[in-house]
């Protein structure tokens, strides 16, 4: 069963850690999970007037925790008037998201867990604590949780 975490925080100097703290536009969460700090970047385009708005997710296994990859994606994310959030990993070139205790690459299925089970833990558990902040009534980016779409660069 998974670890007890804490709930996503705002990025700050006394809690970053490893992740890097977004700044502007891009707001960064920490939490725990599986006792491994995890964190999340969440953009929202200043011009935005109807809400809630549609959400693209990208994920980099290879980004290490940090922003730069990000960045120029919030310029296309703008302009299609979409919400961002950044998934990454620790590890950079080394690093595979963890499925079920397990590399993605070397994954061999449970078929007496369900994969996708909030107990998978791992990285499965880190995208649904996301995908649960999104729907949170106090998340403050006003995000379409009926909305979210998916991209990013993993060869995992």
């Amino acid at each position: 069963s998974r670890k007890a975490q804490n709930k996503p925080t705002l990025c700050n100097d006394a809690n970053r850690g490893r992740c890097e703290c977004g700044t502007g536009d891009i707001r960064t969460y920490t939490w725990s999970v599986d006792g491994k700090q995890r964190c999340a970047s969440f953009y929202l385009p200043p011009d935005v007037v109807s809400f809630p708005v549609p959400v693209m997710l990208y994920s980099d296994c290879y980004a290490n925790d940090k922003l730069i990859k990000f960045r120029p994606q919030t310029e296309q994310l703008a302009r299609f008037g979409l919400a961002g959030v950044f998934l990454s990993k620790e590890g950079g070139l080394t690093g595979h998201w963890d499925v079920q205790g397990q590399p993605v690459d070397e994954l061999t299925p449970d078929p007496s867990r369900q994969s996708c089970s909030k107990d998978a833990g791992g990285d499965i558990a880190y995208v649904k604590d996301v995908l649960e902040f999104i729907e949170s009534e106090n998340h403050p980016r006003k995000m379409d949780k009926n909305k979210i779409y998916t991209y990013g660069f993993s060869q995992n």
